[in-house]
């Protein structure tokens, strides 16, 4: 009956049709990245410049094998008639349908929604799409005018759902550490010295991510950029994201205490690679088993915690055994050559105040310890990531 229903409102809308100059809505369908599996998630569809509306007719198409629908929800607001379909298409494709007509004109705030959909969650990430915009995708002012909406990518904003894939996980970073507190300092975030935007845009690591804050959390002794292989192999690699490391050695996303979350991972099993812009990356050991509540990973345990074992980190604390990752590496290559020091040592030598990859130790200032304590010790370790 819906679908009927749907059908008729759709042929009077569009049989009312003459040309208009004012532009539809832009419709926007949530992104939603905090979904648990055979759970309900809601998806809200907002509006922005719902102005002096009364008519419309959306299509929404999604995959019945990653979402089931549930029910929907129109906002009050759509007085009339208003329906709400969901129609299997066939190809394992469902169509989600929402007509209303036949009430007062209407005005809502920007961001404001005009349906929530409810869906069982099965897997990830399930894209929402509208469905063949332009027919199937309408809006009129109270005379019947179908109001524009070209280009419709302009107007019609997709949608997804997903599950934040968690990578819960704990380094020590060699040249911050302190064996006094046995914790790492944050000498670079008390400087005001961190910046806003993650620093890995630059080679050798060409990321190309956009995370940044507006102010860097409590605890924070820099960025890290942390990355997911299926395999050991560098060409393995699915995803990239950069966050932050505390003092503590917990990695957590940009507020500073949340689980680390890859919006467009699915679960399954996964290496862990961690990198810094002046400490050797490295890499656990195993695959990791990571969903949306992963078992934390503790690099600093043990050796064998690190893929190549002791050759892939360093006894950062002798007396309460902790392994951390190896300090004076800027050029990043993964091994510690003559490079690491001419190239960035030798050319940031004196300064202070700065955040500076020769700043092997992280407290802001590029001298004689960054080479004495960190480089020299350190010289001709090898990497022993593929």
């Amino acid at each position: 009956m819906n679908w009927k229903l749907n059908t008729f409102l759709l042929v009077l809308l569009l049989s009312t049709h003459t040309a208009f100059t004012v532009n539809a809505p832009v419709t926007t369908i949530a992104t939603v990245t905090t979904a648990v599996v055979n759970q309900q998630v809601t998806v809200p569809v907002t509006v922005t410049g719902f102005s002096n509306i009364a008519g419309l007719y959306l299509a929404i198409d999604y995959e019945y094998a990653k979402l089931h629908y549930v029910s929907g929800t129109y906002n009050p607001a759509l007085t009339g008639f208003c329906s709400i379909g969901d129609i299997d298409v066939g190809n394992g494709i469902h169509r989600l349908t929402i007509s209303w007509a036949g009430g007062n004109p209407v005005n809502l705030t920007n961001g404001s929604w005009i349906v929530k959909y409810n869906f069982t969650y099965l897997s990830g990430p399930a894209p929402l799409t509208f469905f063949d915009i332009g027919p199937s995708c309408v809006f009129n002012d109270p005379q019947g005018n179908e109001l524009n909406d070209v280009p419709y990518s302009s107007y019609y904003i997709n949608g997804s759902v997903s599950q934040s894939t968690k990578v819960n996980s704990k380094v020590l970073l060699e040249g911050p550490y302190s064996t006094l507190s046995a914790n790492m300092s944050t000498s670079l975030k008390t400087a005001g010295l961190i910046p806003l935007a993650q620093p890995y845009s630059a080679a050798p690591w060409s990321y190309t991510g956009t995370e940044s804050v507006t102010s860097i959390p409590a605890n924070v002794v820099d960025w890290v950029l942390v990355e997911l292989r299926t395999g050991t192999a560098s060409s393995t690699k699915v995803a990239s994201r950069a966050g932050f490391v505390l003092n503590s050695g917990l990695i957590t996303d940009l507020d500073g205490s949340s689980t680390l979350g890859f919006n467009t991972v699915a679960s399954g099993n996964y290496y862990l690679v961690v990198k810094h812009r002046n400490h050797m990356p490295v890499m656990s050991s195993v695959p990791l088993a990571l969903s949306g509540s992963s078992v934390i990973y503790d690099f600093s345990t043990s050796a064998s915690q690190y893929y190549g074992g002791s050759s892939g980190c360093k006894l950062i604390d002798a007396s309460l055994t902790k392994w951390g990752m190896i300090s004076g590496d800027p050029s990043n290559e993964g091994s510690i050559y003559i490079n690491d020091y001419t190239d960035y040592w030798i050319t940031s030598f004196g300064l202070t105040n700065v955040y500076n990859n020769g700043d092997f130790k992280l407290d802001g200032s590029v001298l004689i310890d960054d080479y004495t304590d960190y480089w020299v010790p350190n010289f001709g370790k090898i990497n022993t990531l593929p």
